[in-house]
């Protein structure tokens, strides 16, 4: 439900262009990021069984060749469980691998970094993080191709994100 949206990530075919990092606020859903490039923005379509726990949810992505920038953002009417969330949405990465999982203190409260090797189509790593603040639930993800990819990038990303609300 909350981590649906995450489950069918498409990625981007062609060259690769170059962009500089911008700052993205994003008040509505209480939260700000930067992106390197173009983001395409989609609201959740919330069906029936969803809506009895959530109110909304919108997905925030910018893809290239060798990567891919996500963040989630739901309202719930209920919370979340950072731990089961996390979980959940992990678990839609298909990493054959789990590297890390640990907790993290962050200004909103508590949050979650799991990271996995030979996700998706076994090609790309992943570092996600995972916040909790009040009803919101927050996924940040990144993947990178494990060749020719930029796990720098991918860190700046991640350090970039900021919930204020």
């Amino acid at each position: 439900p909350v981590v649906a949206f995450l489950l069918a990530i498409p990625f981007a075919v062609g060259a690769q262009q170059q962009w500089n990092w911008t700052e993205h606020a994003y008040p509505d859903d209480g939260f700000r990021v930067e992106f390197s490039g173009p983001v395409t923005i989609k609201r959740l379509k919330v069906d029936a069984d969803a809506s009895s726990r959530m109110v909304r949810g919108t997905q925030y992505m910018q893809d290239g060749e060798t990567y891919l920038y996500v963040v989630g953002a739901s309202l719930n009417k209920f919370g979340t469980q950072l731990d089961v969330g996390a979980d959940k949405s992990f678990a839609g990465l298909d990493c054959r691998r789990r590297t890390a999982n640990r907790p993290f203190e962050a200004p909103s409260g508590h949050a979650r970094e799991l990271r996995g090797a030979d996700c998706i189509d076994g090609s790309y790593e992943a570092v996600a993080r995972y916040y909790q603040s009040g009803a919101w639930f927050y996924q940040v993800i990144a993947l990178y191709k494990g060749e020719g990819g930029d796990a720098s990038l991918a860190r700046y990303f991640l350090q970039s994100f900021k919930v204020t609300r």
